[in-house]
């Protein structure tokens, strides 16, 4: 009995207990995901966008379940800011990237030279060929040994091709949580992740010491610190009630995953933080929590919370309100986005005035907040 191509992707993630899938739809990856959501063996999401739905994915796999993303090579491109952030980070389990590349134009705008923008992107890949199971189960075995994402390059003129049904199975990943340092993009740790990305594309096993920062107070200059230090009551209290898994963005809410708060799990870019908390909800963490600021919500954090209504996601988001951009210069937010946002999604959303509240105040408040059991957003305004 022979295979063609989609039923070979579908039987090879199956049998290697990919946890989730998700698809945003479009030519190739939508025949996977229709042959994966009729097995029903895996979960399967239909996704709006590309780049909040790699960022569920690698949510998972960052929370130690097996995960993959069906795009087309467009996509691929779409979701390039949150591939190329989760490179200075390490995953836990597999996260596969297949990129359905239209050779042909068969259902595409334009065709893509795929192969030199996945290239470029420095996210390792491989190509299917002639033994399609194999090559997936290498790639497992590659992202697991990188804790890196892999890109699968399919050419979907291929899709139909026939192929034995011998499926592979791939080796067992040993479960182990990285450091919160090897989980976070965050500027104060960028030359260390670039020369330790940097080794692991090269094929070094040079070993590396993470940064240490006793106390990231003492290491931020005066103007971010000013800011930083407008949250500390809050996050004093927050330590106190710290859920399983917090995910914060590339901003003031990443510093806090540094001593002595140790609030904030992992990051990737700006506006990344609702999806990889809602990754590691589907990962089996119910009490994840999202944290970001009004800006990068705004900007891409939105996405995420559109994934979340359509997927019925109990989400918890705390949105830092201070009117800017701060980690990129300051620049002023104009409120009319935000105060409509929040006045199409009152029913969601509690809010907190920081500056009229001391910390005896504030433990009642977010007590209440962690205890609701659906999509929540808790706006603290400074």
């Amino acid at each position: 009995m022979k295979l063609d191509l989609i039923e070979v992707i579908s039987r090879t993630l199956e049998l290697n207990s990919f946890e989730a899938i998700f698809n945003v739809p479009g030519y190739g990856g939508t025949e996977v995901y229709n042959s994966l959501s009729m097995n029903r063996k895996i979960k399967t999401f239909i996704n709006l966008n590309e780049e909040p739905a790699f960022s569920i994915s690698y949510g998972v796999s960052s929370n130690g379940k097996r995960s993959a993303i069906l795009i087309k090579s467009q996509g691929f491109t779409k979701a390039l800011n949150a591939i190329t952030s989760s490179l200075s980070t390490d995953s836990v389990s597999a996260n596969l990237i297949f990129v359905f590349d239209d050779t042909e134009g068969r259902s595409s705008d334009n065709i893509l030279p795929t192969k030199k923008i996945v290239k470029s992107s420095e996210v390792p890949f491989q190509i299917l060929g002639k033994n399609p199971s194999r090559e997936i189960v290498l790639a497992i075995e590659k992202s697991e040994k990188l804790k890196l994402p892999v890109a699968i390059i399919v050419d979907c003129k291929k899709l139909k091709n026939e192929f034995e049904d011998k499926i592979e199975k791939a080796k067992k990943n040993k479960i182990k949580l990285p450091a919160f340092t090897e989980r976070l993009a965050c500027p104060v740790l960028t030359k260390y992740q670039r020369q330790k990305l940097s080794n692991k594309l090269s094929g070094k096993a040079q070993k590396m010491s993470s940064p240490k920062i006793k106390d990231i107070k003492k290491v931020l200059p005066e103007k971010l610190l000013k800011e930083f230090l407008r949250y500390e009551n809050f996050m004093n209290v927050f330590k106190k009630h710290r859920p399983s898994f917090v995910s914060g963005d590339a901003g003031t809410s990443a510093l806090f995953a540094f001593q002595p708060f140790k609030c904030v799990d992992t990051c990737t870019y700006m506006g990344g933080s609702p999806g990889m908390a809602m990754g590691a909800m589907i990962a089996g963490i119910k009490d994840a929590v999202s944290i970001t600021g009004d800006f990068s919500f705004l900007a891409a954090g939105i996405l995420g919370f559109n994934e979340a209504v359509l997927h019925n996601i109990p989400l918890k988001i705390i949105i830092f309100n201070n009117g800017k951009a701060h980690a990129t210069g300051g620049q002023e937010l104009n409120p009319i986005l935000f105060r409509g946002f929040c006045k199409s999604n009152m029913d969601t959303i509690t809010r907190i005035n920081l500056n009229s509240k001391k910390e005896p105040e504030l433990e009642p408040l977010l007590e209440n907040f962690l205890k609701k059991s659906t999509l929540s957003i808790l706006v603290l305004d400074i």
